[in-house]
């Protein structure tokens, strides 16, 4: 187990700072059941170098659990379970509370990194029938190429149609023009939205709420038919009802933490993270994305 070569140099580390040896440590080992054959491994090797080891499993785990010992080992390997444990948090509790000298062991600190972060955009299985692709597969080939020869398995007869007779320029602007616009149509190749784009309001684009909300203001079908593209393309939570005040209050609140996304259901989505943190999604992108560092006592080592 490569993990363990790593560990004692860790302890070192930390023992070297404490003015302690490791053989008089207090360690405790979080993290696979204590039956596993991982647990086994680690707890046998600690053993024999430690001047005194608990085990507790990583599951269940609560910090004060970790009182009266010197250093914690969270051992957070990825498996079939992982993306759930996630979900449940940090084992360790919130980072702006732990304080004890930590090493990680495995996957941990990858864990440990995201485990603020959940999946937000949907994309349909393959298994379930039509998906309709993203835009990329149109932009390498209308946008950057001109070539409107090879797009009719992702393309409707419509767009096909629209493009038929035209040059590579003429192709380029055309696709500059509506690729905002483009949804999947009921067989799940891609056509323009022609009541976005009779709204002038590109479904890609945050002014499109803007544009939507403005025609609510108006009565009769163009209010009916700003309303039907919202009710389309704005995220679970939105209101339910043509309500203007509604609306407004709600593109206030969300507005910075709103992102399109076209990987199978071309819809907005609000990103959680950012809201939680009061940053705009557009700039929480990468390692930004990853959890509050903790302040004090992280060492991570190992790999998978």
């Amino acid at each position: 187990m490569k993990s363990i070569a790593f560990i004692v140099l860790s302890l070192l580390g930390l023992a070297s700072a404490r003015a302690a040896d490791v053989n008089k440590l207090k360690l405790l080992y979080v993290g696979q059941p204590a039956n596993s054959t991982r647990a086994k491994q680690v707890t046998s090797f600690l053993q024999k170098n430690a001047g005194q080891l608990h085990a507790v499993e990583r599951r269940g785990f609560r910090p004060e659990q970790a009182i009266g010992f010197d250093v914690v080992l969270l051992d957070w390997p990825q498996s079939g379970n992982t993306e759930q444990e996630r979900k449940q948090g940090s084992p360790l509790g919130p980072r702006a509370s732990w304080n004890k000298p930590t090493v990680l062991l495995g996957s941990a600190g990858f864990n440990m990194a995201i485990v603020e972060d959940r999946p937000i955009a949907v994309t349909p299985s393959i298994f379930a029938g039509s998906v309709a692709l993203p835009r990329g597969y149109l932009d390498r080939r209308l946008r950057d190429k001109g070539d409107a020869s090879e797009i009719e398995w992702i393309a409707s007869q419509s767009v096909l149609d629209a493009l038929k007779g035209k040059d590579s320029g003429e192709i380029r602007k055309w696709y500059a023009e509506n690729r905002g616009y483009l949804h999947p149509s009921w067989d799940a190749k891609l056509e323009v939205d022609k009541e976005a784009r009779s709204l002038g309001a590109a479904i890609d684009t945050i002014e499109f709420f803007d544009k939507a909300i403005a025609a609510l203001r108006t009565e009769g079908a163009e209010a009916k038919r700003a309303f039907r593209l919202l009710a389309d393309y704005a995220p679970e939570g939105a209101p339910k009802k043509p309500s203007v005040p509604d609306w407004e209050s709600w593109l206030l609140e969300n507005r910075a933490f709103l992102f399109f996304s076209d990987q199978g259901d071309y819809v907005w989505y609000i990103d959680p993270m950012a809201k939680k943190r009061g940053i705009p999604t557009s700039q929480l992108r990468g390692p930004a994305r990853a959890s509050q560092p903790a302040k004090r006592g992280s060492i991570e080592v190992g790999g998978k």
